[in-house]
């Protein structure tokens, strides 16, 4: 089945929050998306461990989070960041100034039921922020 993508409609809920060293942002979303999958070993609600699954959120920033066992990309437009279980990664952050190196940490990741993602960002050696992110979805469709 290598190859053979299912693509389902689903009701996300998705929440970041980005600690910075004096505030904190949080970046909030409840709609649609699309999942997509391409194992058949795990065709439940649950994520875990899949061979590959790709959750779209349905809003004008294109953001898109390919997720396996032990990595993770976030997709945000043009910018993506690449996330690598006990790997640091340098990943080039396209901003609308230009793009930056940005180093990425996977602190922590659970692909289960609810997606939950921790992770930091560094500036060569200097921390940028820490990152917090949940996401959880239904699937509206067969």
């Amino acid at each position: 089945m290598h190859g053979d993508r299912m693509k389902k409609i689903i009701k996300v809920n998705y929440r970041s929050i980005f600690k910075y060293e004096e505030h904190q942002e949080t970046v909030k979303y409840d709609g649609s998306g699309h999942l997509e999958f391409g194992s058949l070993r795990e065709i439940g609600i649950s994520l875990s461990c899949p061979e590959a699954a790709r959750i779209m959120l349905n809003n004008d920033k294109k953001v898109t989070f390919e997720l396996s066992e032990n990595e993770v990309k976030l997709h945000n437009g043009a910018s993506v960041l690449h996330l690598v279980r006990d790997r640091d990664i340098l990943n080039q952050y396209e901003t609308p100034y230009g793009a930056i190196a940005l180093k990425t940490r996977l602190i922590s990741y659970d692909n289960g039921d609810n997606v939950k993602i921790k992770y930091e960002l560094y500036d060569g050696t200097n921390l940028i922020s820490q990152v917090y992110v949940m996401l959880n979805y239904l699937i509206l469709e067969n």
